[in-house]
């Protein structure tokens, strides 16, 4: 069995860290230092660059369905109703 260098053991849980914050680094929510490490990061690992690239394409994917399936004007108005009525149950029409 060949044992795994110090190395290799330091990237594993550099990896983890960033895989926890990737959707966090994706969403311009971290902090300039936590995005610029992140960003380092990324730029040697293939495996979280390529994860990172997965998520990219995955949200913009989403995005773009969102786009499709907008809710009918009807709809977004009895939400709407439901969302500011008193106790929050339906409107009865």
């Amino acid at each position: 069995m060949v044992k795994e260098s110090y190395f290799t053991k330091m990237m594993s849980c550099v990896c983890e860290a960033v895989a926890k914050r990737l959707y966090e680094y994706l969403d311009g929510e971290l902090n300039f230092r936590t995005r610029l490490l992140i960003r380092m990061h990324l730029g040697i690992c293939a495996r979280c660059s390529h994860r990172c690239q997965f998520y990219q394409a995955l949200s913009a994917g989403i995005r773009e369905r969102a786009e499709e399936m907008r809710p009918t004007e009807n709809l977004r108005a009895r939400l709407l109703s439901v969302i500011h009525s008193n106790d929050g149950s339906p409107d009865p029409r």
